[in-house]
């Protein structure tokens, strides 16, 4: 099954533009999961930095961590097949119309995902203000 996903703010792809990419900082922490009938599965998860004290004994790394977009988190879609190879992973974050640049997004995490009657993922989303529910539609 092929999901469409629809991500008008660029997601990933604004993560991938990040020069200064320091795997120490970045996290990625799931709490959800749910099978798919290929026997796969779809996990909810949060990716981003968690705090940058722990950086402070380090004026460079704490300078870096301080200044990168991952310190506010965005909900992250991993889905697997049956033997738990990774197919894709989709990065989201919601943004206030005219608020879109990578500091003005509010946190967000996936922290629980379920497919529809329709086979749709759906992925319930907590926004740091409140909740939300995200689509992917399969084609």
């Amino acid at each position: 099954m092929e999901f469409f996903i629809r991500n008008p703010l660029g997601g990933k792809n604004k993560f991938s533009e990040i020069k200064n990419k320091n795997e120490k900082m970045v996290l990625d922490e799931c709490w959800g999961i749910s099978a798919i009938s290929d026997g796969g599965a779809v996990m909810a998860c949060g990716t981003g930095i968690e705090e940058c004290e722990m950086f402070e004994n380090d004026n460079k790394l704490y300078e870096q961590c301080s200044n990168d977009p991952r310190t506010t988190w965005r909900s992250l879609l991993i889905r697997v097949d049956k033997n738990g190879k990774q197919l894709w992973q989709h990065v989201d974050s919601f943004a206030f119309p005219g608020e879109e640049d990578e500091f003005d997004v509010p946190s967000t995490a996936s922290e629980y995902v379920f497919i529809t009657s329709d086979n749709n993922i759906a992925s319930v989303v907590d926004l740091g203000f409140g909740i939300g529910l995200q689509i992917l539609e399969h084609k």
